[in-house]
């Protein structure tokens, strides 16, 4: 049982890591009035000079990061769903 629990706690820990992200990239989105789910749209916001390219730069490749970032978590978190189930199945299969 040690290893399920430790198999849940590492799921838990990325899907923390993966809501964090997402919450840092909504304070990018807000502080820029950019509602739109991409990031493309503070690019092009600092690009024509809708917007101060200092700090947005910084914030653009945040966001970048952190998508970045998020894509291998959710990597991450398919690989060790996975593990878990078959672990799992393996040790129910055990039990019969």
């Amino acid at each position: 049982m040690l290893i399920q629990h430790d198999e849940r706690q590492k799921l838990a820990f990325i899907e923390k890591e993966i809501r964090l992200a997402e919450w840092e990239i909504a304070q990018i989105r807000e502080r820029y009035d950019v509602f739109s789910n991409s990031k493309e749209s503070l690019y092009h916001a600092i690009q024509d000079e809708e917007i101060p390219g200092h700090p947005a730069w910084e914030d653009y490749i945040v966001w970048k990061n952190k998508e970045a970032h998020i894509a291998r978590l959710r990597q991450m978190a398919r690989r060790e769903w996975t593990t878990f189930t078959m672990a799992t199945k393996a040790r129910s299969s055990k039990a019969i």
